[in-house]
């Protein structure tokens, strides 16, 4: 598992603001990156989008930018992010650990670090969704 904590505070509007803070190696932040780029070329290389899949495409290039930013690095980052950014990353690494078919370079070295993370990030953010909804900090 990967160590994280989840963490709640009230917003401004008196909502709860959950973040998931965890550590990822440059290797991983790489993998994640790769997986993420995958994804949104697959998922969005059809000609026409819909209002929701460019909103989606949004959110994952946010990642991959945010994700490529650290990953200029070099070194293990602390990586803080929201319920609904985890939830972006979770997918990306779910979909490119299922993909089948066409083997792209790079796909194989990132596979690797994906498969090793993906179950930690879908645990993490699973947590991070029940604090929010609880609107309590799970005890550690």
């Amino acid at each position: 598992m990967l160590p994280h904590s989840v963490d709640i505070r009230s917003g401004l509007d008196g909502l709860p603001l959950v973040t998931a803070v965890f550590d990822l190696t440059a290797e991983q932040i790489g993998a994640c990156v790769h997986a993420a780029r995958a994804v949104r070329a697959i998922r969005y290389q059809h000609a026409e989008l819909s209002a929701d899949d460019v909103v989606s495409m949004r959110e994952i290039t946010s990642l991959v930018d945010e994700l490529t930013e650290h990953q200029a690095y070099e070194a293990t980052i602390r990586l803080a992010v929201s319920v609904a950014r985890l939830g972006v990353l979770r997918g990306a690494l779910e979909e490119f650990a299922a993909a089948e078919g066409i083997e792209r370079e790079g796909d194989a070295e990132a596979r690797r670090f994906v498969y090793a993370m993906v179950d930690d990030v879908c645990d993490i953010h699973a947590e991070a969704l029940r604090a929010a909804l609880e609107g309590s900090a799970p005890v550690v």
